[in-house]
């Protein structure tokens, strides 16, 4: 169904190869369509019940660098619901000059060059940075727009999946990374879901056609949000960042993403998730 309260009233339009949004809903519509098992498909039409009103890019970025040595970034702004407790957020201390090294360089085309959003989308897009860091963790960093984070880092983590895929989200309105959740699914990997009661709201998520799929989804029933932006792959590779799982945060919003390989990171959130 594309819309539990507005399914029945859908109807194509004549020589179109797209559906109508469902009366009732002013947003733009947004069509996607999986197979969910053999011989069966879900299709969906997403629209918001308001019109939607473009008011630019942002810079979504939640990092500082210390004295070129020390990063600290993740999902938490810097606020008292964001750092004190109420919202659920993931946040990582990275001891590394080489990753502040990087980080500083994304500061400073914002900062110093006024490079924000789709201005980094150059001809000399930087090559993703893989590196090893203290204690041999293995690193890998993204910087959105310009790095494609979700084709270059996400994506094929979830493809490489073997066993389980759990993940702690804000917003989830990607079309590419819903269907990669379905096909994981499809192909038996265990695929966990948390989403924010807010992103559970928006016209676009895709939360409900992962259940439809047979996934389990779980919509946070706390006062504050679920803010992460997680995934943990196989109990072993560890996704986080500020960019949420939607096509601004990919290709439009200053944002970050780290894949990390880091066993006590990994088995922390994994305990975390399983208690949530």
């Amino acid at each position: 169904e594309a819309d539990r309260h507005t399914a029945s009233i859908l109807k194509p339009q004549k020589d179109r190869s797209f559906w109508q949004r469902p009366a009732g809903f002013k947003g733009p519509a947004q069509c996607v369509g999986y197979t969910i098992e053999e011989g069966k498909a879900v299709i969906a039409v997403h629209a918001s019940r308001e019109p939607i009103e473009f008011v630019g890019d942002i810079m979504h970025h939640k990092f500082l660098v210390a004295d070129g040595k020390a990063v600290w970034t993740g999902s938490c702004n810097l606020s008292n619901s964001g750092t004190g407790g109420y919202n659920a957020n993931a946040a990582i201390v990275i001891r590394s000059e080489p990753v502040a090294k990087w980080f500083t360089r994304e500061f400073e085309r914002m900062f110093l060059q006024g490079m924000f959003h789709r201005r980094k989308t150059d001809q000399l897009r930087p090559q993703l940075r893989k590196l090893m860091v203290k204690d041999r963790t293995l690193l890998q960093l993204g910087f959105c727009p310009q790095d494609y984070c979700f084709e270059n880092i996400i994506q094929p983590a979830i493809q490489g999946a073997r066993e389980s895929i759990d993940i702690a989200i804000f917003f989830l309105t990607h079309k590419r990374a819903t269907g990669e959740l379905i096909k994981a699914h499809r192909r038996g990997v265990e695929v966990r879901v948390i989403i924010d009661a807010t992103g559970a709201g928006n016209g676009y998520t895709k939360h409900e056609l992962l259940r439809v799929s047979g996934i389990p989804v779980k919509v946070e029933s706390w006062g504050g949000k679920m803010h992460m932006k997680c995934a943990l792959i196989d109990k072993r590779e560890l996704i986080l960042g500020s960019m949420n799982w939607t096509a601004a945060g990919e290709s439009k919003n200053d944002e970050n993403v780290i894949l990390l390989d880091h066993p006590s990171s990994s088995l922390e959130f994994a305990s975390l998730f399983d208690d949530m």
